[in-house]
């Protein structure tokens, strides 16, 4: 018998500056300009085709964060 795998949660990645702003970590881009893509229409997808820093995955985490706290 196998065991299951165990997924630990991912931390969201963001980085806030000292004036607040909030970024996605390692990177310069802003999370209202992540979220603004994405209420605009475009895919994660699309989000990361547009920025090439950007991760994938990083941008389903920062669209689920936004979702939460909405």
């Amino acid at each position: 018998m196998g065991s299951s795998p165990t997924f630990e949660p991912r931390p969201v990645p963001l980085d806030r500056l000292p004036n607040g702003v909030l970024r996605v970590a390692g990177t310069r881009i802003g999370l209202d300009l992540v979220i603004g893509a994405y209420k605009a229409g475009q895919t994660p997808e699309q989000i990361v085709e547009a920025y090439d820093s950007l991760r994938l995955a990083d941008v389903y985490a920062l669209i689920a964060y936004y979702l939460d706290h909405t």
